[in-house]
């Protein structure tokens, strides 16, 4: 059974060497590597090209930069293989057995849409991986959709990322999974999308996935746009929940999911510039008619704080403390200028 490979590259010369030489040290060899340079401007290109002649499973696309959904697209219209996998080029695969796990639990349950698997997650200049906790695969094997949905919600294992699963090309196809050109953190809009399809799932606790947080600039990590994109995608999901016909239990828990999600946009609040925190502001606000659904002890606690304290002052206080917790004092010194 082939697998197919797809990783996205822009401009990432520092790491491509690592993500690819991670999947050629895969134990399970059937695969096709697709490697979509989306237009970078420094070396990656040539890396592609070097290591296409040097392995035949590797296929390069190159093509003017469209951003990251665009390069995936790209990726998922040439793969031939029966499963696909994405890789994000400043990641990289932690275990080699990988790929024939994930085959080995596509082989027991045959024809399975979607299969899990971990990650730990690297910072820079640290150097020691923090690993995501391992599935209770009793509320997952042999379990429906929604019910899976709800023990991966409520215990706030519910991974956003397409990275973290393997997943059967045909049923991508069929349904139109294809990624949302043009938006910031587009894995949310599409893991919706993919939820609302799933016939079958299954996970394995395996590490698989090294997720690289690069260093960044701290005025340049979060901007409105990134705000503008979730403001976008909680107006699509709220006008789907109301008008498509989903069943009862998924509606709840997509709500549910949406309310998940303003803790993390709330922490992101004084990492917004200075000039662009106003309309930030107004954004996040309206939002939280979602809280109304939480389910997790991360929205529970805004929506509490909403509730005695008012929108603003909950504002403030979250904002402070994802500022603090992403950059300590200084970087809220610097934040604060």
């Amino acid at each position: 059974m082939k697998i197919s490979i797809i990783v996205p590259i822009y401009n990432v010369e520092k790491y491509l060497v690592d993500c690819i030489r991670s999947i050629q040290a895969q134990s399970y060899t059937d695969l096709e590597i697709i490697l979509v340079n989306d237009g970078s401007t420094d070396s990656s290109p040539l890396l592609c090209d070097k290591y296409a002649k040097q392995d035949s499973r590797i296929k390069v696309i190159h093509k003017r930069n469209g951003g990251l959904s665009d390069a995936r697209n790209a990726g998922l219209g040439l793969a031939t293989g029966k499963y696909v996998v994405f890789l994000d080029s400043d990641d990289y695969w932690l275990d080699n057995r990988l790929i024939e796990v994930l085959v080995d639990e596509i082989n027991n349950y045959e024809e399975m849409d979607v299969v899990m698997f971990l990650r730990a997650d690297l910072y820079e200049g640290e150097g020691t991986y923090c690993y995501a906790p391992k599935y209770d695969m009793s509320k997952i094997i042999n379990k429906n959709r929604n019910g899976v949905f709800y023990y991966l919600l409520i215990n706030q294992l519910f991974n956003m990322s397409a990275c973290f699963q393997i997943l059967r090309r045909d049923f991508l196809l069929s349904n139109e999974l294809f990624f949302e050109k043009g938006l910031l953190s587009e894995d949310v809009d599409w893991s919706l999308s993919l939820w609302s399809k799933i016939n079958s799932i299954s996970a394995v606790n395996i590490y698989g996935y090294c997720y690289r947080h690069r260093e960044n600039s701290i005025t340049t990590t979060y901007s409105l746009k990134n705000l503008q994109s979730y403001e976008y995608m909680f107006k699509k999901w709220k006008d789907k929940i109301k008008n498509e016909n989903f069943d009862i239990g998924l509606k709840q828990l997509y709500l549910g999911y949406l309310a998940y999600l303003v803790p993390t946009l709330l922490y992101n609040y004084f990492v917004i510039p200075k000039k662009e925190r106003i309309k930030g502001y107004t954004i996040l606000k309206n939002m939280q008619d979602v809280l109304s659904y939480s389910v997790t002890k991360k929205s529970n606690r805004v929506k509490k704080s909403n509730h005695f304290f008012g929108f603003k002052i909950t504002c403030l206080l979250f904002g402070i403390y994802g500022l603090y917790s992403k950059f300590g004092f200084k970087g809220m010194t610097k934040i604060w200028k």
